[in-house]
């Protein structure tokens, strides 16, 4: 039994070893061993052709003699040529090598030898790649093969050996855009019409569309619309002019309607505007707040009521003939005995005067006090006599 297992050891490496022994190159220049890469081949007594492409010049040739001292081989380049050898050393024995250099012809080597040797090919080995470039676009994802690709790039779909080491590569450029999901919410009046005409409501409620639009990017903007479109919805601004000025009308443009309405003019006489205004009343003078009285009135003339355009204050001392212009201060202050007077101008032309004693009698405390207009004035009834709103009794 152990004699069987060494025999077939024995056979197990015989095979072996014939199974790595060099090739013999080409005996013939029509059986020439093509080198397309470092190759070791056996050489015998004779003619060994090889074939060196243009490609992968320059190349060398290294000739290896099983002896120390065997005859001197000789290179002939393409049956012509005898190319010099220089010496080396390599594989711990000697030997001659020759170099071919790089020219556009393919050569034939004929290692002329007169024993059984080996050389060792060495080209010079530069692979071509050419890339074969595809553009795609696609939205959102690619399906490359059984990959999703999400990103834009260069992807390599396929390569293709050829012979010498040179490679095709298919190459697909890909570009990948996205899909824009929008969403707006309008509200109309009567009516919704789109801004391309070709969606149009004319009922009251709450709709919904979409609209597409292709972008730069060749991918598509999606916007959902949600539409409200209502009955009760119109705009109405009223807008005054003195009488004389206009007529009363209306204007309508869309759901805009325009009102014209004349002022109307109410008298000062016919409310308190001097409210909150007298602050401390002494024999010879009284503590009023006139801005107090001017905000009373600018907040009073609103609306319809025909605005005011200017308010003037002026005072006569007691005993003197003619008005002085008062200024009105940022503050209570105190006005002198005498009368005090008051203009209002109105943006219509309508002049409102007026005027109050400052030589007021104090009324006395607890007395209960009663507002009512006489004859377009502010009466204060208190204690049972009658007084102005600055508290001058009224005789």
């Amino acid at each position: 039994m152990k004699k069987s297992l060494a025999i077939v050891l024995m056979l197990t490496v015989s095979i072996l070893m014939l199974a790595q022994k060099p090739d013999y190159a080409g005996m013939t220049i029509d059986k020439a061993t093509v080198i397309t890469d470092t190759v070791e081949l056996l050489v015998q007594d004779g003619d060994n052709y090889i074939k060196l492409m243009d490609r992968f010049l320059p190349a060398t040739v290294t000739y290896l003699p099983d002896t120390a001292f065997g005859p001197f081989p000789t290179a002939i380049l393409d049956g012509a040529e005898t190319i010099e050898a220089v010496a080396v050393f390599e594989d711990c024995q000697a030997g001659w090598r020759w170099t071919v250099q790089k020219d556009e012809e393919t050569h034939f080597f004929n290692t002329v030898v007169h024993e059984n040797a080996r050389i060792i090919v060495e080209p010079t080995v530069v692979q071509y790649i050419t890339e074969n470039r595809t553009e795609e676009h696609a939205c959102d994802s690619f399906l490359l093969g059984d990959q999703t690709v999400y990103e834009s790039g260069e992807y390599i779909t396929k390569t293709t050996e050829l012979p010498y080491g040179d490679k095709i590569i298919d190459i697909l450029v890909l570009t990948v855009g996205q899909t824009e999901r929008l969403s707006e919410s309008h509200t109309a009046c009567m009516r919704y019409e789109s801004p391309d005409g070709k969606v149009v409501y004319d009922m009251p409620g709450e709709y919904t569309y979409s609209d597409t639009v292709l972008k730069a990017d060749g991918c598509n903007r999606i916007t959902e619309y949600t539409i409200t479109v209502e009955d009760d919805c119109l705009i109405i601004d009223t807008i005054y002019f003195c009488r004389g000025l206009n007529t009363q009308h209306e204007e309508q443009d869309g759901d805009h309607i325009r009102r014209y309405e004349p002022y109307e003019y109410e008298s000062p006489s016919e409310w308190d505007y001097m409210d909150g205004v007298v602050l401390q009343r002494e024999s010879e003078q009284t503590l009023v707040d006139l801005l107090r009285a001017e905000q009373n009135l600018y907040e009073h003339y609103v609306g319809g009521l025909t605005p005011i355009s200017r308010i003037a204050w002026s005072h006569r001392p007691a005993g003197a003939s003619a008005y002085q212009p008062l200024t009105v201060e940022n503050q209570p202050q105190w006005i002198p005995a005498g009368m005090l007077a008051v203009q209002i101008r109105f943006l219509c032309g309508e002049v409102y005067n007026n005027e109050f004693p400052t030589d007021i009698e104090t009324i006395g405390d607890g007395q209960t006090i009663t507002k009512y207009i006489e004859e377009g004035r502010v009466i204060i009834l208190r204690g049972g006599e009658k007084y102005t709103i600055l508290g001058a009794k009224i005789q």
